[in-house]
C-alpha cells in the first residue's frame, strides 16, 4: 500500500479511536429494580458518587452539593483514623468479636459458567466461618480484553487502597482474602449478591433460605465519555477535611 493511500486509513483509525475512547457499564439492582452506570475512560472512573483519576479521588455529596478531593494515601490515612475512633467507642465485647472474625476460614465453591450481558462468566459462592457470605460472577471473556486493559489502572488503585486500609476495625473483609482475590483479579465482576429477600412466595434458593438479590451487569458499551463526567458538578463547594465531610453525610 502506498503511503498516500495509507495516511487516510491512519487518520480514520485515529478518529475512530478518539470517538470511542471510553466505556459505559450499566447495572441493574434486584433490591430496587433501578439501573446505575459506571463511566470509565483513560484510567478515569466515576459511578456518580465518587470520581477516581489516577491517584486522585473525589467524593460527592449531591444532597448538600459539596465534594472532598484528595489522594488514595490521604483517604486511607484519614479513614484509618476515623474508623479507629469508632472502634474505640465500641464496647469491648464487640472489639473481641471483630478480632475473632478476622481469623475466620474462607471456603470458595465453584458454580460453573453462565452468559451474563452476552459475556461468558464464572460463578463462585463464598462461605466465611462456615456460613454463606456472598455470591460473585466474574468474566475474562476474550471479547472484554480491551475493556479489561482499560480498567487495569482502576483495579490497581482499588488494590492499593485495600492494601493500605486493611481491616482497621479488626474485622473480616472478604474482598481482601486470597480466596476472593484469586478469582477476581484481572476479571470484571458481572454479578454480585447484595442481600436476601424473604417472605411469602419467596423460594429458598439461597444458603440458609430466602432468595439472593443481585447487582448485575446488563451491558458494557464502548462510548465517548465527556471530560465533565470526571469533575465535580458546577456550583459544588469543596470541603477540605474528610472527617467533616463524612460526619455531615
Amino acid at each position: 500500500m502506498k503511503i498516500a493511500s495509507f495516511l487516510p486509513l491512519l487518520i480514520a483509525m485515529g478518529l475512530a479511536a478518539d470517538a470511542w475512547a471510553g466505556w459505559v457499564v450499566t447495572y441493574k439492582k434486584d433490591m430496587s429494580g433501578e439501573t446505575e452506570q459506571q463511566l470509565i475512560e483513560d484510567g478515569k472512573f466515576t459511578d456518580g458518587e465518587a470520581i477516581a483519576t489516577g491517584d486522585t479521588l473525589i467524593m460527592l455529596d449531591h444532597k448538600r452539593k459539596r465534594f472532598w478531593k484528595g489522594t488514595v494515601e490521604g483517604l486511607c490515612s484519614e479513614m484509618k483514623q476515623f474508623l479507629a475512633a469508632i472502634q474505640e467507642s465500641l464496647p469491648p465485647e464487640f472489639r473481641e468479636k471483630a478480632a475473632e472474625a478476622a481469623q475466620l476460614e474462607v471456603r470458595r465453591e465453584e458454580l460453573g459458567t453462565a452468559e451474563i450481558a452476552g459475556y461468558q462468566s464464572r460463578g463462585y459462592r463464598f462461605y466465611v466461618g462456615g456460613d454463606f457470605d456472598s455470591e460473585v460472577w466474574v468474566s475474562r471473556d476474550p471479547r472484554l480484553a480491551a475493556f479489561l486493559r482499560d480498567v487495569a489502572p482502576l483495579e490497581a488503585m482499588i488494590e492499593k487502597f485495600g492494601s493500605c486500609l486493611g481491616s482497621p476495625m479488626g474485622g473480616f473483609d472478604l474482598d481482601e482474602s486470597p480466596e476472593y482475590k484469586e478469582v477476581t483479579k484481572g476479571a470484571w465482576v458481572m454479578k454480585e449478591s447484595t442481600g436476601k429477600s424473604f417472605g411469602a412466595g419467596i423460594a429458598d434458593e439461597a444458603p440458609g433460605g430466602g432468595k439472593l438479590l443481585f447487582k448485575t451487569v446488563v451491558s458494557i458499551e464502548q462510548k465517548d465519555v465527556p471530560d465533565s463526567a470526571f469533575e465535580p458538578p458546577a456550583g459544588y463547594e469543596q470541603v477540605d477535611e474528610l472527617m467533616r465531610f463524612m460526619k455531615q453525610q
